[in-house]
Formats: structure tokens, C-alpha cells, sequence
């Protein structure tokens, strides 16, 4: 394998990383503001559904994904890679889902 194809590579799992740093609260928010309401007025699931994926699929797009892209320049697209700044972006990311996770907990559905 190339060192080309091995930063892509890289970039591919990071990217994933930040995708689901972004679309985790944004599913989250849909479901709890928006979702579940839509369903109990008697919008089909199905319908709901698909108006959340359509939302989130231009909210991840064009505001979440480029924000962090930028907020994460550092880790991914990094000047030299080395593994101390891939551990600590990943811890990054990884504390960030765990706050996520605990203040989603404490919201009472």
C-alpha cells in the first residue's frame, strides 16, 4: 500500500469519527423534538422517517460536518502524522460521544 492510499485510508475512519460525532445528537434532537410528536399526531412512521433523514442528511452536510471539519483540521489533516496526535484526537472524539451519551441519559423520554 502507498502512503497515498494509507493517509486516505486514515482519513477515511477519522472521518467516520467526526460523522458520527455530528449525527448522533442531530437523530437524538429529530426523534426527541420532532419525531415522536409527529408520530403521536398521526404522521406514519415511515413519513417521519424520512423527513428526519432528509433534514439531517443537509444538516450533516452543510452546517455539522463542515464545522467540525474545521474544529478537527488539526487531527484530520495533519502535517506529520504521529500517533500521539491520532490518540488524542480520537480521545477527543471519544469523550466528546461520552457526553453526549450522559446528558442524553438524563433526558426522560
Amino acid at each position: 500500500m502507498s502512503a497515498e492510499q494509507n493517509k486516505q485510508r486514515m482519513f477515511i475512519w477519522k472521518n467516520n469519527m467526526i460523522v458520527l460525532l455530528a449525527l448522533y445528537p442531530i437523530v437524538f434532537s429529530h426523534f426527541f423534538f420532532w419525531q415522536r410528536k409527529a408520530m403521536a399526531a398521526g404522521i406514519p412512521f415511515w413519513l417521519t422517517l424520512f423527513i428526519a433523514n432528509v433534514l439531517t442528511v443537509n444538516l450533516l452536510g452543510w452546517v455539522a460536518i463542515p464545522y467540525l471539519h474545521k474544529v478537527f483540521k488539526w487531527w484530520l489533516y495533519p502535517q506529520n502524522l504521529s500517533t500521539k496526535a491520532t490518540l488524542k484526537g480520537v480521545a477527543i472524539i471519544v469523550l466528546c460521544y461520552g457526553i453526549c451519551m450522559f446528558v442524553f441519559s438524563q433526558i426522560t423520554l
